[in-house]
């Protein structure tokens, strides 16, 4: 997550608070968290995963989704979304089951399928609608992956050359 997009998320909670007029040391209480944390998560400062957040939401009497207006709005017909929560239990419970302790996220899956995409020769362009980007800004986040890994192979390539 970038700064800005932190920012926007701490200034909605400190929105929040001020509009049901708590001060930070109330919110502080209601979490179980110091002020200095909330201070923190207010000047952006934050880890803002989807369970901080659904915290937050709660201690503050709203819905966790308030959290996610400020995030790039995805076209009207996008095949792939996967909405916070909503398949998470499902992957976490699957985890326990199978003894995975290895820790991740569901929007994870969103990432892994755009960096398959673009491994398996799919455009910017195809990859940004089928997850319903509305700007190549995001669409373009995958191809860092992709790109470390053909440097990698390169490397590997440059030496097997200098070996012979």
């Amino acid at each position: 997550m970038i700064k800005q997009e932190k920012q926007k998320i701490g200034a909605k909670i400190r929105q929040i608070r001020e509009e049901k007029r708590l001060n930070r040391h109330t919110l502080a209480d209601r979490m179980g968290k110091t002020t200095g944390y909330i201070y923190k998560l207010e000047e952006g400062y934050g880890g803002y995963r989807y369970e901080t957040l659904k915290q937050i939401a709660d201690a503050l009497d709203v819905d966790v989704k308030v959290f996610y207006d400020w995030r790039e709005e995805k076209t009207e017909d996008t095949i792939f979304t996967i909405q916070p929560g909503s398949i998470s239990d499902g992957i976490r419970k699957a985890k326990v089951r199978s003894g995975i302790t290895k820790k991740g996220r569901t929007h994870l899956l969103r990432h892994t399928l755009g960096v398959n995409l673009i491994n398996n020769g799919y455009d910017l362009k195809e990859v940004q609608y089928i997850l319903g980007h509305k700007t190549l800004y995001m669409t373009n986040l995958y191809t860092q992956i992709v790109n470390a890994k053909i440097k990698k192979k390169f490397d590997t390539f440059q030496y097997e050359i200098s070996e012979k």
